[in-house]
């Protein structure tokens, strides 16, 4: 309520400036975007961390009675996902930090070389403040050193929930990979009581991986919706406050960032959602290239099983309405410059 309110003020205020009332509604967009990320963490609490419980007692299992080959994936799943984090936590906070930092550094830098202080801006494009703190050289500094803190405090949920969320899906894939992996050593098994074991034990880590998929798919389909939506509606925005503002140093600066963060963020999930598709429906091909015609009836109806099953492919979904893979993406961007080009040509023809 402190940013939103004062944010849709400022945008009714100032409507005649369309560049900065564009921003402020960019910025009010990431704000309800951060608190959908929240909620939808918190309602679906319960489902998630069954999901969690379920992937680590899979990694245990596998640890125990995995061949060599699984080994190694358990171990790259690993530390893949440590990297991802590194990295994804990396990037939210260089974009946040030069959102938050790089137009108040560029501020002190003009004042320090000449002496004279360029107009000053806040860190967030919205006033927040019900009284004029652009005056004041020392009350600037301290409304910049609050809003750091608030920008803080963005940047930490988005990283915590939406590392939750994506890693969620890097461990499914990971789990499907192993399905794949130990389907492909079930040649090197010359004993039938051996084979057998592992198939039912395959059979059971593959419904457990789908459970989970299932789980994550139902608790993240809203906010994925939101997401892809929002993003379409803030690329275009975006887009349109690059070319009003072109003088604009400073909103330039920081539309350039946001974009850069819209991007990577549907990036991720786009092809996350991909690689989920193409790791559980490789499965049938794993199971369909052993050498299942020379095992007997019932190790045959465990691999009809895997195979059956693997035919509906695990995937993630804006609101049930698309699948999220790569052409999701495309089309995104597609439609945010459709939407683009005609609220341009509007513009032109006023």
């Amino acid at each position: 309520m402190c940013l939103l309110g004062p944010g849709v003020v400022f945008i009714v205020r100032n409507s005649f400036d369309f560049a900065s009332a564009i921003s402020a509604a960019i910025e009010s967009m990431g704000f309800i975007n951060t608190v959908l990320l929240g909620t939808n963490l918190l309602y679906h609490r319960s489902a998630l961390e069954s999901a969690y419980g379920d992937i680590r007692f899979a990694l245990q299992t596998a640890k125990s009675a995995a061949n060599a080959e699984v080994l190694r994936n358990i171990k790259f799943l690993e530390k893949s996902t440590s990297f991802l984090f590194k990295g994804y936590t990396v990037f939210q906070s260089v974009v946040g930090t030069g959102y938050a930092l790089t137009i108040p550094s560029l501020t002190l830098v003009h004042y320090t070389k000449t002496g004279q202080l360029p107009p000053l801006h806040g860190i967030f494009e919205a006033d927040f403040f019900v009284f004029d703190y652009t005056t004041k050289f020392w009350l600037w500094v301290v409304i910049i050193v609050i809003g750091s803190f608030g920008m803080l405090c963005l940047i930490s949920v988005l990283v915590i929930v939406s590392s939750f969320n994506w890693s969620l899906v890097h461990y499914l894939i990971g789990l499907f990979k192993m399905v794949h992996s130990r389907l492909s050593c079930l040649d090197d098994l010359t004993d039938q009581q051996s084979r057998q074991k592992e198939l039912n034990e395959i059979v059971l880590l593959q419904e457990l991986v789908y459970r989970c998929a299932r789980t994550a798919e139902n608790a993240l389909n809203i906010f994925l919706l939101t997401q892809f939506g929002t993003c379409v509606v803030a690329i275009c925005l975006t887009m349109m406050t690059l070319t009003l503002a072109s003088n604009d140093r400073d909103l330039l600066i920081k539309m350039v960032l946001m974009l850069a963060y819209i991007l990577f963020n549907i990036f991720v999930y786009s092809m996350l959602g991909q690689e989920l598709i193409s790791t559980s429906t490789s499965v049938a091909d794993a199971a369909y290239g052993t050498r299942w015609y020379d095992w007997s009836l019932s190790e045959q109806r465990n691999v009809l099983f895997v195979v059956s099953r693997s035919q509906k492919m695990a995937a993630l979904t804006t609101g049930k309405f698309f699948v999220v893979n790569r052409a999701t993406f495309a089309a995104t961007l597609q439609a945010a410059y459709s939407n683009f080009t005609i609220l341009r040509q509007m513009l032109d023809s006023r």
